[in-house]
């Protein structure tokens, strides 16, 4: 992003008349600050427009990526979870360790792998004699006695 916006201040400042002439036709007097001030003058319109410029781009992405990631963080997708976190996404994510080769302890990579494995869903078993009927639940003979 610096590298972007010290291109266009750049431009405002060492933009020479005649080079401008020739990319873009006689537009107008408007040269870099440095070229207009050797000159006497100090016009700084070209400057400027290039600041308003950096400045409204920065707002911009402020304002968008601002509302992006807070929208991440609202629903808990901006940040790994702590254990995932000290344990290292390359082991959580990819089951290998990337820099280190003795990699995170073992205890940590079973309490990740138990905690992703808690959170699955459990398949309903098969009705049996031996389930205990929940109190005020509606059975199928009940359902078939109604229609």
């Amino acid at each position: 992003m610096v590298g972007g916006a010290w291109g266009v201040i750049a431009a405002g400042l060492f933009s020479k008349p005649s080079l401008m002439a020739t990319a873009f036709g006689d537009m107008g007097s408007h040269a870099g600050w440095f070229y207009e001030w050797s000159e006497g003058s100090g016009d700084f319109t070209l400057l400027g427009i290039q600041l308003i410029g950096v400045l409204f781009i920065i707002g911009w992405t402020s304002v968008t990526m601002g509302t992006y990631f807070w929208v991440l963080n609202y629903f808990g997708m901006f940040r790994i979870s702590a254990l995932e976190e000290e344990v290292g996404m390359d082991i959580s994510r990819h089951k290998g360790a990337c820099y280190t080769m003795d990699g995170p302890s073992q205890e940590k990579i079973e309490e990740l792998s138990a905690s992703r494995h808690s959170k699955k869903l459990s398949v309903p078993k098969e009705s049996s004699e031996k389930d205990v009927p929940v109190e005020g639940a509606v059975t199928g003979e009940e359902e078939r006695a109604d229609a």
